[in-house]
């Protein structure tokens, strides 16, 4: 897990955390990614770190492109390299190192807040622009979708063929034709910061009132909060048969999924 403490680690299934933060030059650490084994960790206006132990040292990537760059996340596509970045878009690289390249036609907005690969296509969540699709390894990009109210798009996920995503100011919404559907009843705080999806089910994290469960395809929404103390989430992970949740102040929770 990442936060402006650093990276935490745990080897005990999420009892326990300690800092792993060896060869880090900053602490304010907004992604976290694992490609191919090794972890990523994007930083705040100083580009990205690579593990290769697990977490145990960071290298830091060069390249005047990600001088002074924050980059919200890092994934794996077509056997290429891309990185979510504020200001310079998406950024392409055949190694995980670089050199890298920005790869933006048809986005036209360079303000990336997610970032995902799923089933074959790669989608860019943008602060303010909505949601884009690549379905040619991000050599151009479209817009999907119309109707978010606020299209700050944080996160989006899949149920089968079914696509959400979370936005900051106007809760969760789904995909139907070519129209955004507001799927948001039961939420208590539309500022969504987080989506994911285990099984059937999905999971959002909100910025001030904690996660809520949807069971019935984000038709609606319950509180799902028992023995949490701190209300605002990040970030939320599916490992297993346990669900994850990295919180501004208070450390990481953990959660058995039904």
């Amino acid at each position: 897990m990442g936060g402006s403490g650093g990276v935490f680690v745990s080897d005990d299934g999420g009892d326990s955390w300690f800092p792993s933060n060896a060869g880090l030059e900053t602490l304010n650490i907004r992604a976290i990614s694992v490609v191919n084994g090794a972890l990523y960790a994007g930083t705040y206006r100083d580009g990205y770190y690579i593990s290769s132990d697990q977490g145990g040292t960071w290298g830091h990537a060069e390249g005047a492109l990600f001088d002074r760059l924050t980059v919200r996340a890092i994934t794996r596509a077509g056997g290429k390299y891309f990185a979510a970045t504020a200001g310079q878009g998406v950024l392409v690289a055949e190694d995980s190192k670089g050199p890298w390249t920005p790869t933006n036609d048809g986005l036209g907005f360079l303000y990336i807040v997610s970032l995902r690969a799923i089933g074959g296509k790669l989608y860019a969540g943008t602060d303010g622009r909505g949601l884009f699709e690549s379905d040619d390894d991000g050599a151009s990009w479209s817009k999907v979708g119309s109707g978010l109210e606020k299209p700050f798009v944080f996160a989006s996920v899949t149920i089968g063929p079914r696509l959400f995503v979370a936005t900051y100011g106007s809760g969760v919404y789904e995909l139907v034709g070519d129209v955004w559907e507001s799927r948001s009843l039961g939420l208590a705080d539309l500022n969504v910061r987080a989506l994911v999806a285990a099984g059937d089910r999905l999971y959002a994290g909100t910025t001030e009132a904690g996660v809520f469960e949807s069971v019935d395809g984000g038709m609606s929404w319950t509180e799902a909060n028992d023995g949490w103390s701190e209300a605002r989430v990040r970030v939320l992970l599916v490992v297993g048969e346990e669900l994850y949740a990295g919180t501004a102040r208070g450390g990481v929770y953990k959660a058995a999924l039904p």
